[in-house]
């Protein structure tokens, strides 16, 4: 008796491990809105960025000759020294511990950026003052195209291209970089085993073998449509090949009313990574001398045009038939070939 009273007792006390857990983890600390550091980026970004161009309108050019610094170029020189100050502080009030090379790499960068659009800026706005057209390119503007001699037309296409695309690449890419940017592991917090987030399943399922066999899949793809009149779609069809997956994975394209005939060349039908199988209607044999017209387009990564072949071709007054026999790269075992 006294055993199983025991027992029983021992059943009726708590158990302290979860109780212990949930004391030795730390709370996270509420995450606040750093208004002082809001409020400091847009007064910066409306004065110092927006508010450039407006100063240069509002402010007589007399008070700034061409050869001196104009008012604009006193507010990107304030840009230039307060944003790495800001961008410093919010980087230090992060939650998370950033690398310090990769702070300082972005920081730099920015300054070089934020110079070299300031030089270009600069300059670009004298070029304006004296009769410089901005729809136009450098070799299309009229007091650039007759310049002596012609290499210096050169230099101020070295001089754009460090405006307009290098100085602002470095301005606006640092803090992308920096977002993305992993401490190193000595500077990672040490995290519980307890509390450390399990990965479930595993890396060889379903998704990971269609990923790997990307263009030969078990049960071809198939996109079938009536494209009445093949040759005015071609861009479309051209633009879909390349930006949407759908199209450029699939492995049979088959079209209907194609309207193709002996006049016209293969050269206007062709798609990059696509091989054109074409049965154009007869007009003897069909009696019709506009409209039908059959094309299949077959994707050459997922079967090679070496093996595609037409077993029959048919074109009468109510039916149009194509039959191709296909043997792409991958079948399942019970299949030889398609058609």
């Amino acid at each position: 008796m006294d055993t199983v009273r025991k027992r029983r007792d021992n059943d009726l006390q708590p158990h302290s491990t979860p109780a212990v857990l949930k004391e030795n983890v730390p709370q996270k600390e509420q995450q606040h809105f750093h208004s002082d550091l809001w409020l400091f980026l847009t007064l910066q970004n409306w004065i110092l960025d927006f508010g450039r161009p407006i100063a240069m309108i509002i402010l007589p050019l007399e008070w700034f000759p061409l050869n001196k610094p104009s008012a604009g170029d006193y507010f990107h020189m304030a840009y230039n020294v307060i944003t790495p100050f800001l961008m410093l502080k919010l980087i230090e009030r992060s939650p998370r511990t950033l690398s310090r090379t990769a702070i300082y790499l972005c920081i730099i960068t920015f300054v070089m950026g934020a110079s070299i659009h300031l030089v270009g800026d600069s300059i670009n706005h004298r070029l304006i003052l004296s009769g410089y057209q901005l729809h136009l390119s450098v070799r299309e503007n009229p007091i650039i195209k007759d310049l002596k001699p012609t290499s210096l037309i050169d230099s101020f296409e070295l001089l754009y291209y460090y405006d307009e695309q290098l100085g602002h690449l470095m301005c606006r890419e640092q803090l992308l970089a920096l977002s993305q940017a992993r401490p190193p592991s000595w500077e990672r917090p040490d995290i519980p085993a307890e509390l450390r987030r399990r990965r479930r399943g595993c890396r060889a399922g379903l998704k990971r073998r269609e990923k790997r066999r990307r263009y030969k899949p078990s049960v071809p793809s198939v996109i079938m449509g009536n494209v009445r009149s093949l040759p005015n779609k071609m861009e479309e069809l051209t633009v879909l090949t390349r930006l949407q997956w759908e199209y450029r994975e699939s492995s049979l394209m088959m079209f209907t009313e194609s309207w193709l005939n002996e006049l016209t060349p293969d050269s206007l039908l062709t798609l990059d990574g696509f091989h054109l199988v074409r049965a154009d209607r007869n007009a003897r044999e069909s009696g019709k001398r506009k409209g039908g017209g059959l094309a299949m387009y077959v994707n050459e990564r997922w079967c090679n045009a070496g093996h595609i072949s037409v077993k029959e071709q048919l074109c009468t007054k109510d039916v149009e038939l194509l039959a191709v026999s296909l043997r792409p790269f991958y079948l399942p075992r019970e299949y030889s070939h398609v058609i």
